[in-house]
């Protein structure tokens, strides 16, 4: 069959293909996401000043999705390992997760160590 019928329903057909696809994908099951919150007490040398930070991880079972230190959202952030390596502010940060220890350096100047509890 051809001529504006035929072109019609090729038309129709690719857009049922196209929207059954789409209802496919919108089902498929996506997976799920965690927040993490850790609760870190830190000192900074040479001021031997405490503060306290609280770092939020957004991660699925298969990759670290967003991290946010103090409530603001890093840019850029790696997992090695168990050791998170993100910056924030000149700070450059290092966060063990199994042995729960945050270690900082602020250009050289300032140093920072500390302890990190998840919290519930």
């Amino acid at each position: 069959m051809t001529g504006p019928l035929a072109v019609w329903r090729w038309g129709l057909a690719l857009c049922l293909i196209w929207v059954g696809g789409s209802v496919w994908a919108a089902t498929k099951k996506a997976p799920a996401t965690t927040v993490t919150q850790l609760h870190c007490e830190l000192v900074y040398l040479p001021q031997r000043q405490t503060w306290d930070r609280v770092v939020t991880l957004h991660h699925s079972r298969r990759r670290l999705q967003a991290v946010a230190v103090d409530g603001v959202s890093v840019h850029s952030f790696r997992l090695a390992g168990h050791t998170v390596l993100t910056a924030l502010d000149n700070e450059r940060i290092q966060i063990d997760l199994d042995a729960g220890h945050w270690r900082s350096d602020w250009r050289g100047i300032v140093e920072g160590q500390g302890t990190c509890t998840a919290e519930p």
